[in-house]
């Protein structure tokens, strides 16, 4: 019975030694676990050096003109298509009641200048108060106001040619009554010509580092200079940029495509990047895993800077070319790990099929 109860007690002893062994061995496998991750190089950002967008060919001088006064159109002097010179009359409004309005202003006028001048001659001699004085003066000046502003509609029942080009289109005819503002005849200069694109956000703000633009219209190449680029995006969240056509190019006229090319500036400094799917934000800034020689991460904090086009991001810090950094995944790694970059896809076999 002793030699019984003596081997109970061995094989109980036995089996917990084994099971102990075998809580260490599966503590030390879990601490061992190798974490499958995604890896790209920390590359030199060159920059991209061209970029190409489409537009369209309008005339740099393009006008939608209108009378400054309302009234029924007495006439419109110009047909669609016509060129016309600087200061040829387009359109006139009749302008009896602005003649009828400009006599009776002329008349009131007259009135209150002899009125004033008798004022102001006997305030020279000492005759008149200064308050009448005042009020002779202030009430001539608004009568020369007045009469300025008749004479004025009266030459404005006349639309003239501001620049030399051709008549696009007419929008009234002669006997209707056309509103103040409202555009009569659109007019435009076909010998000077402009290709307007629209860029994103991201190369609005590489407009310092746009060198030069080039553009192909219809089989023709031909260089462009900046006139300006508009500040505020507009629905689509894209900036206008207008861009001037050498002149002298009789193929190139309003209304043809044209694929523009910017060229950007070289970088003279050496920056480097990684993808934007790296970058792990915390509350003491931006920081990236590292792939150490053997596989074991590490976090290193860096700056950022502007974002590519290509995805990646211009950053600054303790990092090299060449280093290997966790693109996927990152919010859900700890230092020490231990992890095993996963092969990249072959450009030749797209999918990872072969």
């Amino acid at each position: 019975m002793i030699i019984e109860k003596q081997s109970i007690a061995a094989i109980a002893v036995t089996l917990i030694a084994i099971m102990a062994t075998g809580c260490i061995n599966h503590s030390t496998q879990s601490e061992k676990k190798i974490i499958p991750v995604e890896t790209e190089k920390v590359e030199i950002y060159s920059g991209d050096r061209t970029n190409t967008y489409y537009g369209k060919v309008r005339p740099a001088d393009n006008a939608d003109l209108a009378f400054k006064v309302s009234g029924q159109i007495l006439k419109i002097a110009v047909k669609e298509g016509q060129y016309v010179h600087s200061g040829d009359l387009l359109a006139e409004i009749d302008p009896r009641d602005y003649k009828i309005q400009l006599s009776a202003t002329e008349a009131e006028y007259s009135q209150i200048k002899a009125e004033a001048d008798r004022v102001i001659e006997l305030h020279n001699r000492g005759s008149v108060a200064q308050s009448d004085y005042e009020k002779a003066v202030y009430g001539l000046q608004q009568m020369e106001a007045k009469l300025n502003a008749h004479r004025n509609a009266l030459a404005d029942t006349k639309l003239k040619a501001p620049f030399d080009g051709y008549v696009q289109k007419l929008n009234y005819t002669k006997g209707e009554t056309v509103g103040a503002g409202y555009p009569v005849v659109v007019l435009y200069n076909n010998s000077t010509l402009e290709v307007v694109i629209h860029i994103p956000n991201e190369e609005y703000e590489r407009r310092n580092d746009f060198k030069s633009f080039n553009a192909t219209i219809g089989n023709t190449a031909t260089p462009l200079t900046l006139i300006s680029i508009q500040p505020q995006a507009n629905l689509n969240q894209l900036f206008a940029v207008r861009l001037k056509v050498a002149n002298g190019n009789k193929n190139i006229v309003a209304g043809m495509v044209a694929t523009v090319v910017i060229d950007y500036k070289t970088d003279a400094e050496t920056r480097l990047s990684v993808p934007l799917t790296a970058i792990v934000r915390q509350d003491d800034g931006c920081k990236v895993w590292i792939v150490d020689n053997d596989n074991t991460l590490s976090l290193r904090a860096i700056r950022t800077g502007k974002v590519c086009s290509n995805g990646h991001v211009i950053v600054e810090g303790e990092i090299a070319e060449g280093e290997s950094v966790v693109i996927g995944g990152v919010h859900s790694l700890n230092e020490g790990d231990k992890v095993r970059p996963l092969p990249h896809s072959s450009e030749t076999n797209i999918g990872g099929l072969l």
